[in-house]
């Protein structure tokens, strides 16, 4: 190296001041970083855009309001799917509930004709009853009796072959 090439670069240092000196004697950092360039300052606003915390705040409600619409529309879905089940329910029970009521009919119609029946087979059975008492009285003796009972039986005698007369011209 050649002389003149160290006292040049001795008294270009010396020359320029990089406020060393001064930095260190008022205490204060000195941030010697050289300007961004544009490639640098392009990137460094694409970071900033991306991470925008307005747009991610803004990104993050959007999703929530999402999230809430969707859980929304499910629960409006199994609302919907729960109310076609109630009214299939309803529709199986109103059916149910007409079956029961024509069974009812029937069985009003049943117990109607059972006690038509019942009435017939009273009103049979006391025939029964009085014609058995009607041969009895016709198969009496009543020769042993006095006068005025034998008057008594012979009448209701008559009355009994009478309406059995008025009973068999109304067979004819």
């Amino acid at each position: 190296m050649d002389s003149s090439d160290v006292t040049s670069h001795t008294n270009t240092q010396d020359l320029i001041s990089l406020g060393e000196d001064e930095a260190a004697s008022h205490g204060a950092f000195v941030d010697l970083e050289r300007p961004i360039g544009q490639k640098a300052e392009k990137n460094k606003r694409k970071t900033k855009e991306k991470t925008n915390p307005d747009v991610d705040v803004i990104l993050n409600e959007m999703k929530e309001e999402k999230m809430k619409k969707i859980k929304l529309f499910e629960e409006a879905r199994d609302l919907d799917k729960e109310m076609f089940l109630f009214k299939q329910e309803e529709v199986r029970l109103k059916r149910e509930e007409v079956r029961l009521k024509g069974e009812k009919v029937c069985l009003k119609q049943e117990e109607m004709r059972l006690r038509g029946e019942e009435v017939r087979l009273r009103e049979r059975a006391l025939r029964l009853d009085q014609v058995r008492e009607e041969r009895k009285l016709m198969m009496m003796d009543i020769s042993g009796m006095d006068e005025m009972q034998q008057e008594y039986f012979c009448l209701r005698k008559k009355a009994i072959l009478e309406g059995q007369n008025i009973t068999l011209c109304s067979l004819f």
